[in-house]
């Protein structure tokens, strides 16, 4: 696993993580962690439904 330090992370941000982890009951480095990867998941998904939209509208090539 790769560790990495945010700096300057504006102090709104940070209580309102500090106060989703408190809510959840679990700790401010899980939320974080959590919400990353829930983040690039989402990412992932929209990019993987529009490259699926983009092939089922677009014809196969000649031959195929």
């Amino acid at each position: 696993m790769s560790e990495f330090k945010v700096r300057q992370l504006d102090a709104n941000v940070l209580n309102a993580l500090k106060a989703r982890a408190r809510n959840r009951g679990i700790s401010l480095e899980e939320e974080v962690r959590r919400t990353l990867t829930d983040s690039v998941a989402r990412r992932w998904a929209a990019l993987a439904q529009r490259a699926a939209a983009c092939r089922a509208t677009s014809k196969p090539p000649p031959g195929v």
